[in-house]
């Protein structure tokens, strides 16, 4: 842009000079000779001063471009370790402690099921935490770290109200065997 402008305003000088030589005086015809030796002497050092951004705005996205695909990975394998996270949170959700059944019922568990059931989602829950952390064991990006240590509090939050079942659970086994 700044070179167009550059031979646009050496062509323009170069049409008003043919035109207004005649009439210009002296000290106004060597006003115009210098303005052209500067745009001359200017024009080089500009045109080879416009791509030096470019270049260095090419090194940046070529230097970053690695570290991006990591995170794009990374951030994709994440996302699905939330899917399955939410999918275990989805299944205990269902698991009901103030309903339990003699083993009957296929959708509602007896008390020693249901114990084993939801241990098995807190563990599962727990493996997926640890998984997740591996993900940015060997990575520096700040995305990735923060969304793995958002899935360790999706996955304690949830495994804590699992506990919460469990210990319901728990207590209303005991009082049925006594």
């Amino acid at each position: 842009m700044l070179v167009y402008v550059t031979y646009a305003l050496h062509a323009s000088i170069t049409l008003v000079d043919a035109s207004v030589d005649k009439m210009l005086t002296k000290e106004l015809q060597e006003l115009m000779q210098a303005i052209r030796q500067l745009l001359s002497s200017a024009a080089l050092p500009i045109a080879l001063a416009v791509p030096v951004p470019l270049v260095f705005a090419m090194f940046a996205f070529i230097w970053s471009l690695e570290s991006r695909w990591k995170r794009h990975r990374a951030l994709r394998y994440l996302h699905e370790l939330r899917s399955i996270i939410h999918v275990i949170d989805m299944h205990q959700l269902t698991k009901d402690p103030h309903h339990l059944d003699d083993g009957s019922d296929p959708d509602h568990l007896s008390g020693n099921m249901l114990m084993r059931y939801l241990d098995y989602c807190s563990e599962l829950l727990s493996l997926s935490a640890k998984v997740a952390t591996l993900y940015a064991e060997s990575s520096h990006d700040p995305v990735v770290i923060e969304t793995v240590n958002d899935l360790g509090q999706i996955t304690s939050n949830l495994g804590n109200k699992i506990w919460q079942k469990l210990n319901s659970v728990e207590r209303r086994v005991v009082a049925a065997v006594e």
